[in-house]
């Protein structure tokens, strides 16, 4: 039987085994080496099967894979373990709450997004709202949407993600000059991406005031995989 001596000293060495692999995994991760980021954080669990960050990284991972299963496990292990390691779980939550409402399960995302905003030092709030604003749209709850965009605006000006989707929420709303309004301000902002150019398109279809097609030749020849790309290509012009 091992000493509380020894199982200490066995305990932090798992756990260093266990973060130096997890931040392995985070550089393979950033340089697109999926697979091995994979392969890292699973021998990361193999040392400790509770270590919250590989837990997180890998429901991420997973998440971007849509790979909606092992993601909705990863994440639970994370939230669950992270009480114990002393980790706030704040951050954790906003990816998990990104996540259910990815996976069509937007109403558990949004009670999670709830908790995360009890949060008064959570510093990246301004993404949180961000986030439940975009989870709201999806639902069609388009006040409760425009309520966490504008909030997030308030915090950062220049967040574009979040004036991006609160153009679409106004277009879907019929508030059309408020949408070119705010599709003006994130091209100004040189934000060149599937998304703004999905923004115009849409608000195109309703007021032409350019050439549609081109914007659509543009979209899907710059940024063929995006699921603006996809919307274009099959026409659905309400899909944001």
């Amino acid at each position: 039987m091992l000493t509380t001596e020894a199982k200490t000293a066995k305990e932090s060495k798992s756990h260093a085994t266990a973060r130096i692999h997890s931040e392995l995994a985070a550089h393979y991760q950033t340089a697109g080496q999926v697979a091995v980021a994979i392969d890292e954080l699973n021998l990361a669990l193999k040392s400790r099967s509770d270590y919250v960050p590989a837990h997180t990284l890998l429901g991420i991972i997973y998440e971007q894979l849509r790979q909606d299963e092992p993601a909705n496990t990863h994440f639970l292990a994370a939230l669950s373990n992270a009480g114990n390691q002393k980790i706030n779980d704040t951050d954790i939550r906003n990816h998990y709450a990104r996540f259910l409402c990815r996976a069509n399960r937007g109403d558990e995302a949004l009670a999670q997004f709830t908790l995360i905003f009890n949060d008064p030092v959570y510093p990246n709030m301004g993404q949180a709202l961000t986030n439940a604003g975009i989870c709201a749209a999806r639902l069609g709850r388009d006040e409760l949407a425009l309520a966490y965009l504008n909030a997030a605006l308030e915090r950062d000006s220049v967040n574009a993600e979040a004036r991006i989707y609160r153009g679409h929420v106004f277009v879907r709303s019929a508030r059309f000059d408020e949408a070119r309004a705010d599709l003006r301000i994130v091209q100004t902002q040189n934000s060149h991406s599937a998304a703004v150019l999905w923004l115009g398109i849409r608000l195109n279809q309703i007021q032409p005031q350019s050439n549609t097609d081109g914007m659509i030749a543009e979209l899907i020849a710059q940024f063929p995989t995006s699921p603006e790309a996809v919307w274009a290509r099959e026409q659905q012009y309400q899909s944001f």
